[in-house]
């Protein structure tokens, strides 16, 4: 049993699997640095969508400007590219993205889901997968 994408990679990479259905993005651009054999596929047709983590500020936090400074610091040129260092996609139009990946927006199998659907969307991700891998 498989516990973590980390631990999906390293199998792939080493042979143990053949192919990994979900592995996070940083963990194959660190594995791929690392020059193992591993390869990025997007999906076929019908579409998927990406797992987008979001940034927000907690209602009453104790430090809410700080808070601010660093999803700001999010959009600058700098923290692009920290992003894109750390094996991200940023969310800014036209920043780049990491060697071998191409920008979600570049990819027709990709829609975009707006926040408020996310959970609609994984839950029926989560139901078909588990018809599929009982």
């Amino acid at each position: 049993m498989i516990s973590s994408s980390t631990e999906l990679g390293t199998a792939v990479s080493t042979g143990r699997f053949k192919v990994g259905l979900t592995s996070s993005l940083s963990n194959y651009t660190a594995l791929k640095e690392k020059g193992a054999p591993v390869e990025f596929l997007y999906p076929m047709e019908g579409g998927n969508y990406a797992t987008v983590m979001y940034v927000g500020l907690i209602d009453g936090a104790p430090s809410p400007n700080a808070a601010k400074l660093l999803m700001n610091w999010f959009f600058t040129p700098e923290g692009i590219e920290a992003t894109t260092k750390a094996g991200y996609l940023s969310t800014v139009p036209d920043a780049p993205a990491p060697n071998g990946i191409q920008r979600l927006d570049k990819v027709d199998e990709f829609k975009p889901t707006p926040l408020d659907e996310v959970p609609e969307v994984q839950g029926n991700t989560l139901a078909q997968l588990k018809t599929i891998f009982r």
